[in-house]
């Protein structure tokens, strides 16, 4: 993959120039070089990762259902330090052995950015199992990218008194510098998963699931916390009426989890409807240090080494993991896959 891009670069018979189309493909294969490497890092680091407490059978009952044709939606929290990102590796890497079309954990601000991840993860495994269907993914992506930027236009052609081209085009240039990002309304995002899905199934695997990462991105991201709230609201109640084979787990740390609580409370209640709200602090306590050693003497077969560390000194590290500290520091979300 990287030659094919330095190929297109320094290829003195096919200059790129101002060429969109030539542009356009040394883009997609940048993108195709980040997601290959972001696959072999999250892979590395879920063949890394013990899975403690009930995280095990959460990933085998969320693939299941999710195969079962239904749409799931939960929450994973800790404060930081706790292993979030390194548990949400794991539950990709194992959904997508089990025939899910999975996105790894990925950083999230907005409910742009869950769609773009879901394109882009799409993208790159279409291209690899079933490059038939990248027309018509990249089709489903640009509409519906695109009517969300003509329906920005019209609203600030309006409030400025401008024409709708006029506005698009000055949005468009705005957005090209990186002066301007729309924001996706939830309505939008669940249009897209919905055509989306079929796509996927096509494709060869059994249904989709995403694992936005850093969610206190999404909720910290602007002045108005209850506009972003109510954004919140309006993307969970959005899954709630969904029908199709799709799982969503948002990742956020317990400070996050506070303020969704002071005006969304209801918004926790329906991610807890589907069994798969987690607490990592339940799993973190006086029993984590034993019961982590036990699962290395067992995988690395240390036999008689066992007890090169006994009992009281590792119920003595329990009791400082039982006090809120850091235990443990892992992989950290990509910021873009």
């Amino acid at each position: 993959m990287q030659g094919r891009l330095l190929c297109i670069v320094n290829n003195p018979e096919r200059p790129l120039g101002n060429s969109k189309s030539g542009i356009h493909e040394v883009l997609e294969l940048v993108h195709d070089v980040i997601e290959q490497q972001v696959d072999d890092d999250y892979s590395r680091h879920a063949y890394t990762f013990i899975p403690m407490g009930a995280i095990e059978d959460v990933a085998d009952r969320l693939a299941k259902q999710v195969k079962n044709k239904k749409t799931i939606k939960g929450m994973l929290i800790a404060p930081y330090g706790y292993g979030k990102t390194s548990t949400l590796v794991f539950l990709w890497h194992r959904c997508q052995t089990q025939g899910l079309l999975a996105v790894p954990a990925f950083y999230c601000s907005s409910l742009l950015d869950i769609l773009r991840s879901a394109y882009a993860w799409a993208r790159y495994r279409f291209l690899q199992h079933a490059p038939g269907l990248l027309t018509d993914l990249d089709a489903l992506y640009h509409r519906h990218h695109a009517t969300n930027l003509e329906e920005c236009a019209r609203h600030y052609a309006e409030s400025h008194g401008i024409s709708e081209r006029a506005a698009l085009s000055m949005l468009q240039q705005q957005q090209e510098r990186g002066e301007y990002r729309f924001q996706l309304t939830a309505h939008s995002l669940l249009a897209f998963f919905q055509e989306l899905v079929p796509l996927v199934e096509q494709a060869g695997y059994s249904g989709l699931i995403i694992f936005p990462d850093e969610f206190q991105a999404f909720v910290g991201r602007r002045e108005s916390v209850r506009q972003t709230i109510q954004d919140l609201r309006e993307f969970v109640w959005a899954l709630n009426s969904s029908q199709a084979p799709l799982g969503v787990l948002i990742s956020a740390d317990d400070t996050t989890e506070s303020r969704i609580r002071e005006q969304g409370c209801d918004i926790l209640d329906r991610l807890r409807d589907d069994g798969f709200y987690i607490n990592l602090l339940s799993i973190y306590d006086q029993t984590f240090p034993p019961s982590l050693w036990d699962k290395y003497c067992e995988a690395f077969e240390l036999g008689d080494k066992v007890s090169i560390i006994d009992r009281p000194t590792l119920r003595a590290i329990g009791q400082i993991a039982e006090r809120n500290t850091k235990v443990r520091y892992g992989v950290a979300s990509s910021p873009s896959v």
